[in-house]
């Protein structure tokens, strides 16, 4: 009975989840990082899975563009501990472009969770950006 049940519950998560997400951009959760930048970019955001960190890796292995060049509507990648960012990394929407080097971002979950802030930030080592 055990084992059928799991099954049960097993095959029923396959099929509802997925459907649970349809209307959204992505599978990631509400608050996060990952949800607010895949709403963003949902071209994005339905390729490919997991933690901030990874975003630039598995975006490149995806097929799009990944470097250090900052541009309006990019996914900012920060890695872990790099401008603020957590032990799972941060990803951010780039909204404009300055000079030198900075660029504003909007973004979810920094610093507050579930809400969106937006704030300038800079390139350089650990700072990857999706087209």
């Amino acid at each position: 009975m055990r084992k059928w049940l799991v099954s049960l519950i097993a095959v029923t998560m396959l099929v509802l989840v997925p459907l649970a997400g349809t209307a959204e951009a992505s599978w990631f959760p509400y608050g996060q990082c990952t949800y607010w930048a895949a709403q963003m970019r949902p071209d994005i955001g339905r390729s490919i899975s997991g933690n901030a960190w990874y975003w630039s890796t598995a975006a490149a292995d995806a097929g799009f563009t990944v470097n250090s060049v900052p541009g309006v509507g990019a996914i900012a990648v920060f890695q872990p501990g790099v401008e603020g960012a957590y032990g799972a990394g941060h990803v951010a929407y780039v909204v404009s472009v300055g000079a030198n080097g900075w660029f504003q971002v909007s973004e979810m979950d920094y610093p507050y969770f579930g809400r969106v802030t937006y704030r300038w930030a800079h390139t350089g080592w650990g700072v990857t950006f999706i087209h």
